[in-house]
């Protein structure tokens, strides 16, 4: 995982919804968020963290934000959803 910048839609709550990421200099808009969870840890002092699997148009991506340390981070990851076989 890099840490990374996103932009975010805030409603009720911050991260609520990613719009775009900024990876290796370049900015990506989120084409779709294909899968959104919380996780925290078992204890009450640990993290809560916010998952979101995205497509971008460079491909899909695994955004962590962490609520302690106020950061994102991200990876390339497979892409999921409906495929097309020719």
């Amino acid at each position: 995982m890099a840490e990374c910048s996103v932009e975010c839609y805030s409603g009720r709550h911050y991260p609520e919804r990613p719009r775009a990421l900024w990876w290796d200099g370049e900015r990506l808009e989120v084409e779709e968020t294909e899968r959104h969870w919380r996780t925290q840890g078992v204890a009450y002092s640990d993290p809560i963290l916010y998952h979101y699997q995205v497509r971008t148009g460079q491909g899909c991506f695994h955004l962590i934000y962490d609520t302690d340390r106020e950061t994102w981070s991200a990876t390339r990851s497979e892409c999921r959803g409906l495929r097309t076989v020719d």
